[in-house]
């Protein structure tokens, strides 16, 4: 004697050119029963767990098992939901979702109450979905993608059966991005002819396919998927508004020159680097800077040769040689920091500091 789910497998199978797959099928099925009648108890640190929903109300316990608190509604009478999860670490996952339609909500309270620091991204495989946030919505068609942030509301909508997609959940903080980067980011489409969007989705599948063990290999492959996701998201906003400064030009500036303090010290630190952290184009970089009449080289220079003098200055570090001042600010070389920087307080290094020490023994 089959269960309702097992009647409904039986049934699908009684079409099918495979009846082989029968018995595998039922294992599956008993899994995902299990899975999905306790959803708080479903793994995501060993292997591939397997969820079916065969109502709303179960679908939305296990969404909110696998991903942030959310409410699902559906205006289909047979509604069925699948969905298979990678895990790659505690706080990284990738699962593939297969539904009928579908309305998924995250409101602003559950943003509040159930705050998080992951981001998702959708990939869609098959069907036609939009996911809207930030008073905005992508419409995305199979082969494009979209990132949105829980700490806000969202909706992602599915009104037609059919849908097969991947949800990435990351930490936030593995991407580098900042607040203003995310929101500018967040319910824009990356379309499947993106650079890198194409090998990306696949690897994300990859990840997924019948048979496949990550056992022993989740941290490489975690590591993996933030570089790809990385450089899919900075070859994207290259040409994107973002990129075109559509966001508060002066909230931009403020992110370049915070990143800049925290980096200028490093002396492989430039405006190439500069753009790429920030996920910008460098022409979006020397434009901002720009409208104030600044230069984004200069900046960082100035950032240096600040850091320099303040240290040139400290008397717990006049036993340090001049030259290692310059290196400790990011200068290569102690030719150009002291070019720079009679340049940029008339004096030398040197000078500055001995002037500095007679200070302080008048006092």
């Amino acid at each position: 004697m089959h269960s309702p789910y097992e009647d409904r497998i039986c049934r699908a199978l009684t079409f099918s050119a495979h009846p082989e797959a029968f018995s595998a099928a039922l294992v599956k099925l008993t899994k995902a029963h299990r899975a999905a009648t306790q959803p708080a108890r479903l793994r995501r640190d060993a292997h591939v767990t397997v969820s079916i929903s065969h109502d709303i109300d179960a679908w939305r316990e296990v969404s909110t098992a696998h991903f942030v608190q959310l409410d699902c509604q559906t205006a289909a009478s047979d509604f069925t939901a699948t969905i298979d999860t990678q895990p790659l670490s505690t706080s990284m996952s990738v699962s593939r979702i297969q539904s009928g339609p579908v309305r998924i909500d995250r409101t602003a309270r559950m943003a509040t109450v159930d705050a998080r620091d992951d981001l998702l991204m959708t990939v869609q495989l098959a069907g036609v979905g939009t996911v809207s946030q930030f008073n905005r919505t992508a419409v995305l068609q199979p082969g494009s993608a979209s990132l949105y942030d829980p700490r806000h509301a969202y909706r992602l909508s599915m009104p037609r059966g059919g849908q097969d997609l991947l949800v990435l959940r990351i930490p936030r903080s593995s991407l580098g991005m900042t607040d203003t980067a995310i929101e500018h980011l967040g319910a824009r489409p990356l379309t499947r002819t993106a650079p890198g969007m194409a090998a990306f989705g696949g690897f994300l599948a990859g990840m997924l396919s019948p048979g496949g063990s990550l056992d022993g290999v989740r941290p490489e492959f975690a590591v993996v998927t933030e570089q790809l996701l990385a450089t899919v998201i900075r070859a994207s906003l290259v040409d994107a508004p973002i990129a075109r400064a559509e966001a508060d030009p002066g909230a931009l500036l403020a992110a370049l020159r915070a990143r800049i303090a925290s980096r200028a010290l490093d002396p492989t630190f430039d405006v190439t680097a500069l753009a790429r952290d920030s996920f910008v184009s460098v022409r979006t970089v020397h434009a901002a800077f720009e409208a104030v009449g600044e230069t984004p080289g200069a900046f960082i220079r100035a950032t240096r040769l600040r850091h320099a003098a303040s240290e040139l200055r400290d008397a717990t570090l006049w036993n340090v040689p001049v030259h290692v001042i310059g290196e400790r600010a990011g200068f290569r070389d102690a030719s150009t920091f002291t070019r720079a920087f009679r340049k940029h307080f008339g004096v030398t290094p040197g000078d500055w500091r001995h002037d500095a020490s007679i200070r302080e023994i008048a006092r």
